[in-house]
């Protein structure tokens, strides 16, 4: 019988970070916009957006691992095991995309010290 390593894995990993993956949602939504222009930025919205989505891809990878697991179970398939890595990884999606942000200054266009944003044409 084939052992639910990833599954295992998956969900001591995503459960613990689940708890500071949601607190932190709280804070990111009561401060995003506290700056001005906040609330006029696009890229504020798609910050929280993202953020949102952590706790919720947490869950989602828990769930999925051992669904996956439980479908595969017996099947020794390349596209199984493709499946459930990727299942496992979901909540690396919006850690990639803070990654990015914080490179690429997405969300705060003029820089990441400037506290205003003016839309384009004002």
């Amino acid at each position: 019988m084939e052992r639910p390593l990833l599954p295992i894995v998956a969900t001591i990993v995503w459960g613990l970070l689940f708890v500071p993956g949601a607190l932190s949602l709280l804070f990111a939504v009561g401060m995003g916009f506290d700056a001005p222009g906040a609330a006029t930025n696009p890229g504020t919205y798609i910050t929280i957006a993202v953020a949102a989505s952590f706790p919720i891809l947490c869950l989602l990878s828990i769930a999925g691992s051992w669904i996956v697991w439980g479908w595969g179970r017996g099947v020794h398939s390349t596209r199984v095991a493709q499946v459930s890595v990727l299942t496992a990884c979901l909540p690396l999606i919006p850690v990639l995309f803070f990654v990015l942000n914080s490179v690429t200054s997405f969300s705060s266009p003029h820089g990441i010290h400037v506290t205003t944003f003016t839309p384009p044409g004002r």
